[in-house]
């Protein structure tokens, strides 16, 4: 039962069952995967497990043991146990094109359905090919963003529906790009054979949360029709250095009334104020209000009822300013209806068909009053 645990990109943990429950002493020999054991590295230990430290990362290795019973006395060597380092984190910036094949330090489900291809048309050049299957996923490897305040990662892409691009996918053909925080895969974008485009486009995000020494991307297939022909293709992913002053994200409202809204963004890490700035739905920036507020959420007030309206966000950070993030367009509620002298009773009996009184009405949605009579 001999095992690799603990797997970093230098050291490896072996562990094993030992068949003689007297024996504390083990001869371990391990080197590069295929060598003989007539080669290779060995040591004693009395340590089980025992950690194989001074390895080389990005490696395939193969590990024995045998047990020492006693003076010229050993087992047969078990084995081998074969274990990958991982690849070194990578620096920024990182620049990966599909020029010289699948790339080295990347990973995949398989290479049935994720493949470099090349000759797609606006694209001369390799590019990574995803099949329509769901489940298939490729992931870039590590690479350090520690330390930096926010990173812009890209990827260049573009759906088939061409000679060597594939078909294009159906609108049931989901692909998340993700990246890993450390902890957990948080979402970037999702496509769709109706949202990708039909040649080659950058498309960009700029990530402020979770910036450690693991960061890495994912392109994962997450509905397919299971076909091979419906395909997303990728190209020239970068991860660098983000902007020091990052725009405002995911805008919401987080309470809505007849003549006020209660708005709220999420900052940039350096943002020390914020432009909110709003109208009736459809405004032009140049034209509309506009209030400087030093909180992540503000009140909207003097609002008509029953009204749609955009607003937009602008971090200000010291020196710099972003651009306008939205709009995100919100509609308020309806009035409160009016105090009403009660009991109240109509059986339209005597109805005129013409209604000469006041009434409120309001509807999100649109409605009618009807009025029929028979005999």
């Amino acid at each position: 039962n001999l095992q690799a645990s603990n797997v970093t990109i230098n050291s490896a943990d072996i562990g094993w069952t030992p068949n003689d429950t007297a024996s504390n002493s083990w001869q371990i020999a391990y080197d590069t995967s295929g060598f003989a054991l007539g080669n290779g590295t060995r040591t004693v230990t009395t340590n089980n497990p025992y950690t194989i430290t001074g390895l080389n990362s990005n490696t395939a290795y193969d590990v024995y043991v045998r047990e020492i019973c006693g003076p010229n006395d050993t087992s047969n060597f078990i084995g081998p146990v074969t274990f990958n380092t991982p690849c070194v984190a990578k620096a920024v910036p990182y620049v990966q094109d599909f020029s010289g094949g699948f790339p080295n330090c990347w990973s995949r489900s398989n290479s049935n359905d994720i493949f470099v291809t090349t000759n797609c048309s606006g694209n001369s050049t390799n590019h990574l090919q995803i099949d329509g299957v769901s489940g298939v996923m490729a992931e870039t490897p590590k690479v350090d963003v520690s330390g930096l305040s926010s990173v812009t990662v890209s990827w260049n892409f573009r759906q088939g529906d061409d000679s060597n691009c594939g078909n294009n996918p159906e609108s049931f053909d989901n692909i998340d790009v993700d990246y890993w925080n450390g902890s957990q895969w948080v979402n970037i974008r999702n496509y769709d054979g109706g949202s990708a485009p039909n040649s080659f486009t950058i498309d960009s995000a700029v990530i402020t949360q979770g910036l450690t020494d693991e960061f890495k991307l994912r392109f994962n297939m997450i509905s397919g029709s299971g076909q091979g022909f419906d395909n997303f293709n990728f190209d020239v992913v970068t991860v660098k250095e983000g902007p020091a002053c990052v725009q405002a994200q995911n805008l919401r409202t987080e309470s809505l009334y007849a003549d006020s809204a209660d708005v709220s963004w999420t900052s940039g890490p350096t943002g020390s104020s914020w432009t909110v700035a709003y109208d009736t739905s459809g405004f032009s920036l140049g034209n509309g209000t506009r209030v400087t507020v030093t909180d992540t959420m503000y009140t909207i007030t003097g609002l008509n009822p029953n009204t749609q309206y955009d607003f937009y966000v602008r971090e200000n950070c010291s020196g710099d300013t972003t651009s306008f993030a939205g709009p995100l367009t919100f509609t308020t509620s309806c009035p409160p209806l009016s105090a009403m002298m009660l009991p109240y009773y109509e059986d339209f009996e005597s109805f005129s068909g013409t209604y000469t009184g006041s009434a409120q009405f309001c509807s999100k949605n649109g409605a009618n009053w009807e009025y029929s009579s028979t005999s």
